[in-house]
């Protein structure tokens, strides 16, 4: 039985390596008839290659110019704060809603797109935050936001270049005591329920 099995392996690997030849054969013949189309594609196929590699490198360099370029975190303190649910007039869809409803006024242009904020606006969310807890959740909801400009930087640049406050920031920036001294005190007694400083 081993000798039976040795001999079919032998006849194999024979008929195998008959096979390699003749395909080996065939592929030359294939290139030597195919020249300028064989060597069209070897190029295009390096060229790709190079294309290719020339692109990563140019993501990796442009990371690296933008991690440069990117403006060190602000020396802030990052606070958690508490919030009782049970002292909640407001839903947390709500109050992210709200939250984004003080970023659009934040950003409000007028002339020539020069920054000025949606008073109005800011003073109606005020009017639906009833509590120190509903101040706590917005503010939260709210987070850090970019600033620059009086306002979200929309440039690439401005972008990078930019530091992030939080709400109580952008309030102090945006609603002037002398200006808006009613929305302003609306503001500053909200803050006092929430045991925010203003």
């Amino acid at each position: 039985m081993k000798k039976i099995s040795q001999k079919v392996g032998k006849i194999a690997s024979k008929e195998n390596k008959e096979k390699a030849k003749k395909a080996v054969k065939e592929a030359g013949g294939f290139i030597a008839k195919n020249k300028k189309e064989v060597a069209y594609f070897a190029v295009g196929l390096v060229g790709f290659y190079v294309v290719y590699k020339l692109y990563k490198g140019i993501n990796k360099a442009s990371d690296a110019v933008g991690d440069i370029l990117e403006s060190p975190e602000v020396d802030t303190i990052k606070t958690d704060l508490q919030i009782n649910p049970k002292n909640l007039t407001v839903s947390a869809a709500h109050a992210e809603l709200l939250a984004k409803s003080l970023l659009d006024a934040f950003n409000k242009t007028i002339l020539f797109g020069q920054p000025s904020s949606d008073t109005e606006k800011i003073s109606q969310v005020f009017d639906e935050i009833k509590t120190g807890d509903d101040l706590r959740l917005v503010h939260k909801k709210f987070g850090l936001r970019k600033r620059a400009m009086g306002g979200t930087p929309t440039t690439y640049m401005a972008k990078k270049l930019a530091d992030s406050y939080d709400l109580t920031y952008w309030l102090k920036e945006e609603v002037s005591s002398f200006f808006d001294p009613t929305l302003y005190k609306k503001i500053e007694s909200r803050f006092k329920m929430a045991q925010i400083p203003f």
